[in-house]
């Protein structure tokens, strides 16, 4: 097993944070870090990059960007998990090209998942391959060996049986 690197986006304020969003690959990660802190100048974002390895199950955690709230900056409005509404041409390309961003992520994942399962079924069916190979090997031989086994009893108890005449 390999370790297995994700990357978690928090944001928070007050020394209370909340998970944002996930990723599996750095750089999208860090992007989306950095338009968010754009977006949310009153809040604190950091993002948080965890490696996880399988075979000992030790995971570590590493803090690899930071933005802290600007003091005088307007705190938005809580709408749940809803983002601010931009308020400029400028603000909403950017948010565009985060949802294009957000959704190529998506699409990469679900094609990464496509992958991995066709792998794990690859290796069922290369297993099951072997199994069969062993298979077809073993019932012959068994055959043989019972064939061997009544053969040598039916020669045994004629000799007997001879023995016993002569």
């Amino acid at each position: 097993m390999s370790v297995s690197v994700s990357y978690e986006l928090y944001k928070g304020r007050g020394g209370k944070w909340s998970l944002d969003s996930a990723f599996d690959d750095r750089a999208q990660a860090v992007y989306v870090a950095n338009s968010l802190a754009e977006q949310l100048k009153g809040t604190d974002i950091k993002l948080v990059e965890e490696r996880f390895d399988g075979e000992s199950g030790d995971a570590r955690e590493k803090v690899i960007f930071t933005k802290k709230a600007e003091p005088n900056a307007a705190v938005p409005a809580k709408r749940g998990n809803k983002r601010p509404e931009p308020t400029n041409a400028d603000q909403k390309k950017r948010l565009a090209k985060n949802v294009k961003v957000i959704d190529r992520m998506e699409t990469d994942t679900k094609a990464r998942i496509n992958k991995k399962r066709a792998r794990k079924k690859a290796a069922r069916e290369e297993k099951l391959k072997w199994v069969k190979s062993l298979n077809s090997l073993l019932v012959p031989l068994v055959s043989m060996v019972w064939i061997a086994l009544i053969f040598s009893l039916v020669v045994f108890n004629w000799e007997s049986i001879a023995a016993s005449i002569f």
